[in-house]
């Protein structure tokens, strides 16, 4: 029981971004991840929100793995910023760089995680 438990908590994100767009044009470019993201990030709880969201959290924590595995740290997220919270931040770094929005979405994460909170010298 508790393994199916498990496999239904784990698929639900996925049944939630399988109802719109492919999930696969959040990560194409800033220009798709605006044109998906941007109105659902201002404007509270949505379908559409909840798949910008389960997308950013999987590439987070996809940059977590990274760190992980190579002790490599990429950028120094305060303790208690929400998903929500860097949603914003990457979105203000895509729209105050419209000259980068042809780049892959997860390459624009980074480098604005990086610039609004760049990793603590030893």
């Amino acid at each position: 029981m508790r393994h199916m438990l498990l496999a239904l908590l784990l698929c639900l994100p996925v049944m939630a971004v399988a109802q719109s767009e492919p999930v696969e044009d959040l990560a194409k470019s800033g220009d798709d991840y605006l044109r998906i993201c941007e109105a659902p990030i201002q404007g509270g709880y949505s379908d559409r929100a909840l798949e910008c969201l389960v997308w950013m959290d999987g590439v987070l924590n996809g940059f977590k793995a990274y760190e992980a595995g190579s002790y490599v740290k990429l950028f120094d997220v305060p303790d208690g910023v929400t998903t929500e919270q860097l949603q914003k931040v990457v979105a203000k770094y895509m729209k105050d760089r419209p000259m980068r929005l042809h780049y892959r979405t997860s390459a624009l994460v980074l480098w604005a995680l990086r610039d609004a909170y760049p990793p603590k010298k030893k």
